[in-house]
């Protein structure tokens, strides 16, 4: 859970913040780079279920889940197929 709250949630939540305070410009490249950490994070989280796999989701994707669910485990299971109960 600590990589889902404090790296790819983290990651998430900078996304919404951006879109949803009046929709603020991102960098190309601070959008690459913020969506590769979400990636990394999500990667890590699988690793702890013992699934090696290379993570390529959006972030957009990532934020429409997290507001749907209200629950960074349940996005992050909802796109890695991991961690499913």
């Amino acid at each position: 859970m600590e990589y889902l709250r404090e790296g790819a949630g983290e990651a998430v939540w900078l996304y919404v913040d951006a879109r949803v305070d009046g929709f603020v410009h991102i960098a190309p490249d601070a959008f690459d780079k913020l969506e590769g950490a979400m990636n990394t994070w999500l990667e890590l989280y699988a690793a702890c279920y013992g699934v090696d796999m290379d993570a390529e989701f959006t972030v957009r994707k990532a934020a429409e889940l997290l507001l749907e669910t209200h629950n960074i485990k349940d996005t992050a299971a909802m796109l890695t197929r991991v961690g499913v109960e």
